[in-house]
């Protein structure tokens, strides 16, 4: 077996559409992390007005983090939202006497912790307080996120491509008569496909993931691309069972790489108001994967992305039943 895969495996990677595919979203990837900010840095950082705060407050803070001090509220505001890093603002309400907090309201875990690290300091006690708090809207922010999740999904579709390419080139060079002809069933044919596309599909999104996001959530991001890269390899089979030549191959890989990314997409910008509709695209498996990833990358909701992923094996399951006895009526 461990032969046949290397086989197999050598024979995918000789063709340069495979290796395109395989490099496409690790490029994507890195241009994204390169050319947006690096939204993983966190450090103690403190944005405040110059002459707002106590000089012995200030020298306080400094005891703690790194304070940078600004003109005015909008210049803090504007601090607060560069996304680089994670600041968070610290201002006086005089009215009040007490301590606001401005934010850019995608805080990481270990920010709102500095957070509470901050004001316990400042109050100079032991007990968590509620906190005066200003999220900023920031629509980058937004946009970033979307753009990490949809480069996942591709990462996934460029998998299922080094499946249906090796069936196809198989299928032209006369490779799939000799099969064949040889001691090798459906189920052991299929397997051998699934495990060189999940090989694949793996490495790409694992690869891809640690460039967009780094090491945070990387094994309920490594085990929901294991599951997403299943269903990848199941539509890499069907691709390839269809497609009579490179030619429609290559037509049927844009046409339902279009669906891939079209249905997220969508359901993406439309309004919370079309819930009822936006629950039928669960069953386009797309459309889990993006949420499940979406939910990981944004907020690092465990709980939603493990229900997506059900979804998503729902429909590697019946995928792979309908497939087997699809090839097995072929034959």
């Amino acid at each position: 077996m461990i032969s046949s895969l290397y086989i197999q495996s050598k024979f995918v990677l000789r063709d340069k559409i495979i290796i395109i595919s395989i490099l496409l979203p690790i490029f994507l990837g890195i241009f994204i992390r390169v050319y947006t900010p690096d939204m993983m840095t966190v450090g103690n950082q403190i944005a405040v007005i110059k002459d707002d705060l106590s000089d012995e407050t200030i020298k306080k803070l400094r005891e703690i983090a790194i304070v940078t001090e600004f003109s005015d509220l909008n210049e803090v505001k504007e601090r607060v939202l560069v996304t680089k890093d994670e600041i968070i603002g610290v201002v006086l309400e005089h009215s009040a006497g007490d301590y606001k907090y401005v934010l850019e309201g995608n805080e990481t875990t270990r920010a709102l912790k500095d957070l509470d690290v901050i004001d316990n300091y400042l109050r100079g006690n032991n007990t968590v307080n509620k906190l005066s708090t200003e999220i900023l809207p920031n629509s980058d922010n937004e946009m970033k996120y979307f753009l990490m999740t949809l480069t996942m999904i591709i990462a996934l579709y460029m998998g299922s491509t080094l499946i249906a390419f090796n069936i196809i080139e198989e299928n032209e060079c006369g490779i799939n008569n000799i099969n064949k002809i040889l001691p090798v069933s459906t189920k052991q044919y299929i397997i051998y496909k699934i495990i060189v596309g999940l090989i694949g599909t793996i490495l790409i999104t694992s690869v891809t993931g640690v460039i967009l996001i780094g090491k945070a959530y990387f094994q309920y991001l490594f085990l929901f691309s294991l599951i997403s890269a299943c269903c990848s390899s199941c539509l890499g089979l069907y691709l390839g069972l269809f497609s009579k030549d490179l030619i429609s191959g290559i037509i049927y890989i844009k046409v339902i790489l279009l669906v891939f990314i079209f249905v997220p997409v969508i359901g993406f910008i439309m309004p919370n108001e079309f819930t009822v509709f936006k629950k039928l695209f669960y069953l386009i498996p797309t459309y889990s994967m993006f949420e499940g990833f979406w939910s990981i990358i944004k907020f690092g909701d465990v709980t939603s992305m493990i229900k997506n992923m059900a979804i998503v094996l729902a429909h590697t399951v019946i995928g792979y039943v309908a497939y087997y006895y699809i090839s097995k009526s072929l034959e």
